[in-house]
């Protein structure tokens, strides 16, 4: 987990070395709560005028990285 601050805003990266999943895929099964964390995730970020992005596949680790522009207190 690597955390950064400064004037443009907040950045978040996410690694780990776990077993993946596929980022196309995800969520697109609608009889199941596949994918809502990824979209709970995304929905949160947005509202906070930021990004979220995911590397993953199957087999191997997902890095996760979101950045969340500061607050412009002119606005």
């Amino acid at each position: 987990i690597s955390l950064h601050n400064n004037t443009e805003g907040v950045s978040l990266l996410i690694e780990d070395n776990g077993k993946g999943f596929d980022i196309i895929n995800a969520g697109k099964d609608h009889s199941s709560n596949a994918g809502l964390g990824l979209k709970n995730i995304q929905s949160r970020i947005a509202f906070l005028q930021g990004t979220v992005e995911w590397d993953s596949s199957p087999g191997n680790g997902t890095v996760t990285t979101i950045f969340i522009p500061a607050k412009n207190k002119y606005a």
